[in-house]
């Protein structure tokens, strides 16, 4: 992650990895964040990611963002950029096992509080013009809004703008008024105080066109022991969001789980709500909700 790129400096990491392959969660290793700029953008990959692999995913999405910045100018007014490294991806036997979904959610609800134990800490040397923002992935999304949800009173305003990318989220945790996830025992609480906290503007970029998270995130919350969350954020969007000016989502299919960190029309709204370029217009006329298609055809499209 140390190489230079054209209007984009080399980013800095974070990270809370024991091991660059599974793992349990580590304290933060340094004393503190870069604060060359008075913006930091954090990265979060999601789940079922190696260091290895999300120094990859990283390097791409920032190889495209530099292009879209110089393209658009802004280039000179770049946020310091932090890559974050999590345990997301449980072994056994040293092999990646993605049916461990429990153990990754747990170690991104430690990691979570970690993040949000230093964040707490080190806002005592921040000066008055200090903002952070943070752009997630799937399960990465988790350990954003659990960051969020820890953070002391009088700090929450400072993370002014949060993108969640294919978030691996229920709708009911996230959003809902009346789901209590105390009600089965031993699950989080709800999410929702973090979407009501400050004037934050909030980007969610979903497609139904997900199979990850249509298929395999019901599953996984099920052996994760955390029920009637509801679809994912990231497959369906959240459609309770839908009069709110600050919350902006955007349906981009037919994106797959993994293509929104190199895909033109993802990185152009991201880049859009992070750095205020113009964001990406796609034509809508096309595009019919879901439940609108013909199953037939949307058997054969893939959306079901």
């Amino acid at each position: 992650m140390g190489r230079s790129r054209i209007g984009l400096p080399p980013a800095s990491t974070l990270s809370v990895r024991q091991l660059p392959r599974g793992g349990g969660v580590a304290p933060v290793h340094p004393d503190h964040l870069p604060r060359q700029k008075p913006e930091l953008l954090i990265l979060v990959h999601g789940f079922n990611v190696t260091k290895t692999g999300a120094d990859s995913t990283y390097e791409k999405f920032l190889d495209k963002l530099a292009s879209v910045l110089q393209r658009h100018g802004r280039g000179h007014r770049m946020s310091e950029i932090v890559s974050l490294y999590w345990p997301g991806d449980p072994t056994v036997l040293g092999i990646r096992c993605p049916l461990k979904f429990r153990h990754a959610v747990e170690n991104a609800r430690k990691t979570a509080g970690v993040l949000s134990e230093f964040f707490n800490r080190q806002a005592e040397g921040w000066n008055e013009s200090q903002r952070i923002r943070f752009l997630g992935h799937s399960l990465g999304c988790r350990v954003i809004l659990e960051t969020l949800l820890g953070l002391k009173d009088g700090l929450a305003w400072r993370f002014d703008r949060i993108a969640l990318v294919a978030a691996a989220v229920g709708e009911n945790q996230m959003c809902s008024t009346t789901w209590n996830g105390h009600t089965r025992g031993s699950l989080p609480p709800s999410l929702r105080p973090v979407i009501q906290q400050g004037s934050r503007a909030w980007t969610i970029l979903f497609s139904p066109y997900d199979i990850v998270l249509m298929c395999l995130f019901p599953f996984g919350s099920r052996v994760a022991r955390e029920f009637d969350v509801g679809d994912a954020v990231g497959f369906k969007g959240a459609p309770a969001w839908k009069d709110s000016p600050e919350k902006h989502a955007e349906d981009l299919r037919p994106l797959d789980h993994d293509e929104y960190w190199i895909a033109e029309s993802a990185v152009e709204l991201l880049a859009g709500a992070m750095f205020d370029t113009p964001m990406y217009a796609r034509p809508r006329a096309h595009v019919l909700p879901i439940h609108a298609l013909p199953r037939h055809q949307a058997v054969a499209d893939g959306t079901l």
